[in-house]
């Protein structure tokens, strides 16, 4: 596709948006507010966090178990930038992993 065809677009596209924002504007934000009300209390609810919580921990197991193996396997791999970063994802995850459990207990 052309740029300028885009461009174009986008410059008819951004004017009618602002046009139906101005007449609906109040509509619009009220939507939006209880959208993301419905979002913040999905993101805290106990299975929510308790499922994500599953997931970083699997994760973390999974970009430190790899890595670890990589260098039993291949000694002159140890040592390596890459196993360095993929240890600090696994401790993010795991960081990750304890934040969402205390998010998530039952209080």
């Amino acid at each position: 596709m052309d740029s300028r065809l885009i461009w174009i677009a986008a410059t008819v596209a951004l004017p009618v948006a602002g046009l139906v924002y101005r007449q609906r504007y109040v509509g619009i934000n009220s939507a939006v507010k209880a959208a993301y009300g419905w979002l913040w209390k999905v993101a805290l609810d106990k299975k929510t966090c308790k499922v994500a919580e599953e997931f970083c921990l699997e994760a973390a197991v999974l970009w430190f178990v790899f890595p670890l193996l990589d260098s039993i396997y291949d000694p002159a791999k140890r040592g390596s930038p890459v196993l360095t970063q993929a240890y600090v994802f696994a401790l993010v995850f795991l960081i990750f992993a304890v934040i969402l459990a205390h998010v998530g207990k039952d209080g």
